[in-house]
């Protein structure tokens, strides 16, 4: 009995040349089948690389410049609406406007700002962070949240800059009607754009709080009248940071547009009709010019 399970134990220590060439084909197997898997998921990554880097290369290099250089805008002028002997009837003036730059500082930190910042300019904090969420906090392009602000706002914020860091006031054109609200029906005017048309001209380089027209000749001929932004060229690091500036891009101004409309015929008009209820359009018998139109 005692052989026996020596015996045993030998043959379970010492496997036999049977069991050795069983163990060895199982090898083979695993090598082979580990070799398979390398090559197939070489061959993935292989193919993948190529499609990117062969097919796709121009498409990703192109994409990553535009990630790399960035257009901090800049307003551009309007251009003018003028009556046939081309007196100005819409036109731009200079004033000065309240900018925020979001990079400059975390969403808490600026709510401690709005809550100065909101009782000088008149503005709910909600409103200012609203301004702020719809342009993104990481966004390079200044946010206008204020145009035209008077002498006494202007000097409250340069007085309390050190603690308005990202605040900034600057000069810009506005839009200014000489005429007062003389043909404000057939002019128009401009606004700032909301996030619907925003949706609709996104090919179009509009950014939030940019003017746009909203009615009459002013939303009918925006692309002539609204030029095209000027800024500058920076470049930026991975997190959005500017490494430096690149290049200056002038603003173009807008194209003047030329009514048939003639001032003083559209006065004579405005104060002939008064306060009744009533039209008048004034016409050009040789070729059905609008000479003056109210309602």
């Amino acid at each position: 009995y005692m052989a026996q399970l020596q015996s045993s134990s030998i043959r379970r220590r010492f496997p036999t040349s049977q069991m050795k060439k069983g163990i060895t084909k199982r090898k083979q197997k695993a090598f082979i089948l580990m070799l398979l898997t390398t090559f197939i998921l070489m061959g993935v990554v292989g193919s993948r690389l190529f499609y990117l880097q062969i097919m796709q290369g121009r498409y990703y290099s192109q994409l990553a410049e535009q990630n790399r250089v960035r257009l901090i805008s800049m307003s551009e002028e309007r251009g003018k609406i003028l009556d046939r002997k081309g007196r100005i009837l819409a036109g731009s003036k200079l004033s000065y406007s309240v900018v925020l730059q979001p990079k400059v500082h975390q969403p808490a930190e600026w709510n401690s700002i709005f809550s100065s910042l909101s009782k000088i300019l008149g503005i709910s904090t909600e409103k200012l962070e609203q301004y702020l969420k719809q342009a993104g906090y990481r966004s390079l392009q200044p946010i206008v949240v204020k145009r035209g602000i008077n002498a006494a706002e202007m000097t409250r914020i340069r007085e309390q800059l050190s603690n308005f860091q990202g605040v900034e006031v600057r000069p810009a054109l506005m839009r200014d009607y000489p005429n007062g609200t003389l043909a404000a029906h057939v002019l128009g005017y401009v606004g700032e754009i909301d996030a619907q048309t925003m949706k609709a001209r996104q090919n179009q380089d509009y950014h939030f709080g940019d003017l746009i027209g909203k009615a009459g000749i002013e939303a009918a001929y925006e692309s002539q009248l609204r030029g095209q932004q000027g800024g500058q060229q920076v470049e930026v690091n991975g997190l959005g940071q500017i490494v430096r500036k690149l290049a200056d891009k002038p603003a173009q101004p807008g194209q003047d547009i030329q009514l048939t409309i003639d001032l003083d015929l559209q006065k004579a008009a405005e104060a002939a009709l008064g306060d009744r209820i009533g039209a008048i359009v004034a016409l050009n018998p040789n070729d059905g010019e609008v000479l003056a139109m109210v309602s």
